[in-house]
């Protein structure tokens, strides 16, 4: 039994993530004094993103110190894995800082990742789809072409539930019933 514990681990720790990830999703979210609702990441984010740049600054610093340059060995293998998780850890960071959204019942605003804005009316969203994958719905708007959102905001039902009320988008019953939202 002890050779299959780490993967029972890990495979508790993954369950664990995604019901923090997917209560956030379905938590209440009230309205400011002005009737703006803003739905930001779950600190998840913050957290993972924080301690995987922690944690693999620091592998890395101390592998850099014993590494010797005259042959390719796992220490350099590690090293460069390490490198290619960063990028990974910095744009969970920043999710968490910059990816939100502010809607009321007139306009929805989104703010990206990158630090770009979007600001539109209920009227100007054409149509919307869903990737798993990426864990994002993506807004067809008039102006803007698509625009990503993440399914991992708090609060995310009640966007979804302003989405239905406000748009004539056919295939939101069918976005709720894939986001386990009925």
């Amino acid at each position: 039994m002890r050779p299959y514990l780490p993967y029972v681990v890990l495979g508790a720790l993954v369950v664990g993530l995604f019901f923090l990830l997917s209560s956030g999703t379905n938590a209440k979210v009230n309205p400011d004094k002005e009737g703006n609702y803003t739905l930001k990441m779950n600190k998840v984010y913050l957290f993972g993103g924080l301690i995987a740049l922690i944690t693999f600054v620091g592998i890395n610093i101390m592998l850099f110190q014993t590494m010797t340059f005259n042959s390719i060995n796992e220490e350099h293998i590690i090293f460069l894995v390490d490198l290619l998780i960063l990028p990974l850890a910095i744009y969970a960071v920043m999710s968490y800082y910059r990816h939100k959204i502010t809607f009321n019942s007139d306009e929805l605003t989104v703010f990206k990742t990158n630090g770009q804005s979007y600001t539109m009316d209920w009227s100007d969203l054409e149509d919307v789809t869903y990737n798993a994958f990426s864990a994002k719905i993506f807004v067809s708007t008039k102006k803007h072409g698509k625009i990503g959102i993440n399914q991992y905001l708090i609060g995310f039902k009640s966007f979804i539930e302003m989405l239905d009320s406000r748009t004539e988008i056919q295939n939101v019953s069918l976005l709720k019933s894939r986001l386990r939202m009925d």
